[in-house]
């Protein structure tokens, strides 16, 4: 689709369709995102506004790797950086390379906080409202990873406070997030945050009755420290499980070399797409995540709708998301526990069912993409009806964003 060819909707008050401008995290591109497995579900809720009646552009940071997509989703504009210019060049001439998307634009949102600077500055020079989304905090991320003191975390507190500051909308995945940045933001700026979960295709992601097991136990994610795979794996080599991994590894090579060394027992998989990904799940007894900490582990929702049940550690992001011997089984991060809690839920088939239809209702009821998607329509509503207050002289605006609500757009220091 050319930039030109915004559609009508039926029912819509201006002469073309609105247009939510999504900036995916710095150094990101639907050529990793394909690579990784995860194109489709990222794109997943985005379609889903299409077809509410909102036009959707991404601002990529990959080059010509991005042109088969752009066939592939004809209904997606895609911004990339066709220049193939250094990253921090095209950063900063981002206003104006793609100023002809971003003139048309509605709203402006951030995928993730990483790479916001560039949210911020667009949606400054352009004068539109800016959703920040977080699915996880990234300056928290950082400090686990780095040390709280380290030249990561500091960067990315910087970022995001000023991501948050610039903000119309602050876009979270959990109530806990929502209360601990209603401490951090600056006064007067928390009632601008909204809870809009992590969603699963439960079309997609649906138990699959009868299938015989090949694993008793599935991981799936980074094999990265936080994570502790390695705390898995000590204990899987003291039984007979049966273990499949499923993630990439920043040293692939290095993980080749340890599964070789693990016994015919250990199975790791570095990828696999998205749309794959239940064939997995469904052929595993459990489910194991034993993270150090979580964001909204999209992970556990995809299993549950699955319904496999989950074995996961008691820590911040997963105990809010799921109740323990409801819809999961929730253990210490330690080796004995662990050890425990697998072979707990293993050995009890009642428990495994109980689980795996709790699991299933709650994500039903909860993280549907339908039920997510009309959230993330009602943040857009929200702000356009705002839009629209700003100036009653709206439907006149040449470029549908009113005269005072432009003014106080470019307030925005």
């Amino acid at each position: 689709m050319q930039v030109g060819q915004l559609h009508m909707t039926e029912g819509m008050e201006t002469t073309t369709r609105r247009l939510l401008t999504v900036f995916m995290t710095r150094r990101m591109s639907l050529a990793k995102w394909s690579r990784i497995g995860v194109l489709r579900r990222e794109l997943a809720v985005y379609e889903k506004l299409h077809q509410k009646g909102v036009n959707v552009a991404l601002v990529s940071y990959g080059g010509t790797e991005e042109l088969p997509f752009i066939r592939e989703f004809p209904w997606l504009i895609v911004c990339h950086n066709r220049w193939k210019l250094p990253r921090w060049i095209y950063e900063h001439w981002m206003p104006r390379l793609h100023a002809d998307v971003f003139r048309r634009s509605t709203w402006f949102k951030t995928n993730q906080s990483a790479g916001g600077a560039a949210a911020v500055s667009v949606a400054r020079s352009f004068r539109r409202p800016l959703i920040a989304r977080s699915g996880y905090l990234w300056s928290d991320t950082e400090a686990r990873r780095h040390g709280t003191e380290s030249i990561e975390a500091k960067q990315a507190q910087r970022e995001e406070a000023q991501l948050y500051e610039h903000a119309a909308r602050i876009v979270v995945t959990t109530k806990v997030m929502h209360d601990t940045l209603a401490v951090r933001v600056a006064q007067g700026t928390a009632h601008r945050i909204r809870v809009v979960p992590n969603f699963v295709d439960t079309h997609l992601f649906r138990p699959q009755v009868g299938r015989p097991y090949e694993w008793d136990i599935v991981y799936v994610g980074r094999m990265s420290t936080e994570k502790n795979v390695d705390l898995l794996l000590q204990i899987a080599s003291q039984s007979q499980w049966r273990v499949l991994l499923i993630g990439t590894a920043d040293d692939q090579a290095g993980w080749a070399g340890r599964m070789d060394s693990c016994g015919p027992n250990i199975q790791w998989i570095p990828s696999v797409p998205h749309e794959e990904l239940p064939n997995y799940l469904t052929r595993a007894r459990i489910l194991v995540l034993p993270s150090s900490g979580e964001g909204h582990p999209k992970v556990i929702l995809e299993a549950l709708a699955c319904g496999v049940p989950v074995v996961a550690t008691r820590v911040s992001g997963i105990q809010e998301l799921v109740q323990h011997r409801q819809t999961a089984f929730l253990c210490r991060l330690d080796a004995l526990d662990l050890h425990r809690a697998i072979n707990t839920v293993l050995a009890d088939r009642t428990l495994q069912e109980h689980l795996r239809i709790h699991g299933r209702e709650l994500i039903e009821r909860q993280f549907s993409l339908e039920h997510v998607a009309s959230l993330e329509y009602r943040v857009l509503e929200e702000l356009w009806e705002e839009q629209r207050d700003c100036d009653d002289n709206f439907r006149g605006s040449p470029d549908g964003f009113g005269v005072a609500a432009r003014a106080q757009w470019q307030a925005v220091p």
